[in-house]
């Protein structure tokens, strides 16, 4: 997938030349000619259906199969055979595409969802609608950027899961945050109204749902490509050690403020608070970065074409100089300068608040040149594990076609708890990666870090378990750091045999009620 970097700094070089090149980029068109996009699932012009095949990374025109409820791209009639996602008719819309022939009946986005929350709550349709729409939008860059992404089967496995939850019925509002895999997302945060309210309490210049994914995807993604890698050690040369103290950073933080001069050092306020918050917020940043700029090159916006003089940053801001991507991620960060300048400049003449409201100091650029670098060794890492993965398939494909491409399907599936949101904003506690810092509270103590207003209406949530056949995350492990009261351990697990949805089963049947297990003697937290 290093194809996709080559591309979008070639785009950069040339966007002064050419009106439009869309090679792995951002528009879509139905075979009719007519524009689509990403979360639509029919074409308002000849009303063809579409869907999303993500390993094309592109919204495609549907023609039906031979098979019932069968799909093949309209312009490959020959070519592979999909079905739809089985949230397609749900709240979640979902218009991605998976192979007919897989043993799942979701999409690789939706399979990552452990809980959702109860319809049978009238507000949490649009609630969930929200929140998916933001998901499939981080899934599909994470794709783009040939990153891992591998549904949580078991805990533990390095796998990825979702918690989509309300205040519990003992009025315990969840915390969104990671931990060991698992992101918890407070559905609240869909509520655009609450967002709002949260985001002027907290004093934040940004709050969104996708901000919060982003963010919370960088604790993951520190798991799986920093914990005692190879990165580790230039990791901590960049944003510090991350075996200091969590909880009484935090404490500090809350209890002091960022260091007067956090500008000059940090992308956020919350990133000065500790190692693992900086890279959060600086990953979510790079996220925000890479997926604009290329969106601008999709539609023919040349960073080149700015007519106002910036001064462009240099080898000598990066971290590593002499890394062979370090002229095309200079061209990159340089053309983001220039973009979020203008759309800045355009918020504000429409009476509406910056679109990127943060300057880049030169040491955060080259905490984002770092990230760069292991984007691009994990996307280049997943590239091999596929290529070996298909070369050891071809004799089975030879001998039987059909299971391996079901084993194939599965491999190529294969890739603390904050409330930042990537956006420098400082609402919540991070659990921390999965790996507990030296001098750092066991697991299931909870630190004295002094906790933040958490003023989120309450809502009337009995989560729902939706269809995952991923065993339940160990709801007797207390996570890292928190400074709350567990969640309402009355949640369903998923591992149903089958779709469950508002409590009724893929063939309409009711749903038998799931017994949740025995959750151990958690800790009393320190007094909010």
């Amino acid at each position: 997938m290093s194809s996709f970097f080559d591309s979008i700094s070639a785009r950069v070089a040339d966007s002064g030349k050419r009106k439009r090149d869309n090679s792995r980029g951002k528009i879509f068109h139905c075979d009719c000619g007519q524009p689509v996009f990403f979360h639509n699932t029919a074409c308002l012009a000849c009303q063809a259906q579409l869907g999303y095949e993500p390993d094309l990374g592109e919204v495609r025109s549907l023609a039906e199969g031979t098979e019932p409820d069968t799909w093949v791209l309209a312009s490959e009639p020959k070519g592979r055979i999909f079905k739809r996602c089985g949230n397609l008719n749900t709240p979640a819309a979902c218009n991605w595409l998976l192979p007919a022939d897989s043993a799942e009946t979701l999409c690789l986005a939706c399979q990552l969802n452990r809980t959702i929350p109860d319809l049978s709550v009238p507000e949490n349709g649009e609630l969930w609608r929200k929140i998916e729409a933001a998901k499939r939008l981080l899934i599909a860059q994470l794709l783009t950027l040939g990153l891992p992404v591998k549904p949580m089967v078991e805990e533990g496995d390095g796998g990825l899961a979702f918690d989509f939850v309300g205040t519990s019925v003992d009025g315990v509002a969840p915390l969104t945050g990671h931990a060991s895999g698992l992101v918890t997302l407070n559905i609240k945060e869909a509520d655009d109204a609450e967002r709002a309210k949260m985001r002027e309490q907290m004093h934040e210049p940004y709050r969104t749902l996708l901000g919060h994914f982003r963010h919370e995807i960088g604790h993951y993604y520190w798991d799986v490509l920093i914990a005692d890698g190879p990165f580790l050690e230039h990791y901590r040369k960049a944003f510090g050690d991350e075996r200091i103290d969590y909880g009484e950073a935090l404490k500090v933080h809350y209890e002091n403020g960022a260091p007067p001069d956090w500008a000059n050092h940090f992308i956020s306020t919350y990133a000065s608070s500790h190692p693992w918050e900086d890279w959060a917020e600086t990953w979510a940043h790079y996220l925000h970065m890479m997926d604009t700029v290329d969106t601008a090159l999709s539609y023919g916006i040349s960073p080149k074409a700015v007519q106002r003089d910036y001064e462009p940053f240099t080898e000598a801001v990066l971290t590593d100089p002499d890394d062979p991507s370090a002229q095309d991620f200079l061209r990159i960060v340089n053309a983001w300068v220039a973009l979020t300048g203008v759309l800045n400049e355009l918020s504000r003449a429409m009476g509406q608040r910056d679109f990127y409201p943060f300057a880049l100091p030169a040491p955060v650029v080259g905490k984002l040149q770092f990230i760069h670098r292991v984007v691009k060794a994990g996307s280049e890492q997943v590239s091999r594990d596929e290529t070996v993965a298909v070369t050891i398939d071809e004799p089975m494909l030879m001998a039987g076609a059909a299971a391996a491409q079901n084993m194939q399907t599965q491999e190529q599936g294969d890739a603390g708890q904050s409330q930042g949101d990537g956006m420098g904003n400082n609402q919540g506690q991070n659990l921390g990666p999965s790996s507990t810092p030296e001098g750092a509270p066991a697991v299931g103590a909870a630190p004295a870090a002094a906790p933040l207003d958490n003023a989120v209406a309450p809502v009337n949530n009995n989560v729902a378990p939706v269809n995952n056949p991923v065993a339940p995350v160990n709801n007797n492990v207390a996570l890292v750091n928190n400074p709350v009261a567990p969640l309402d351990n009355t949640v369903a697990p998923v591992n149903n045999p089958a779709p469950v949805v508002n409590g009724v089963n893929a063939d309409g049947t009711p749903a038998n009620p799931t017994t949740p297990p025995q959750a151990a003697q958690q800790p009393v937290p320190a007094p909010l």
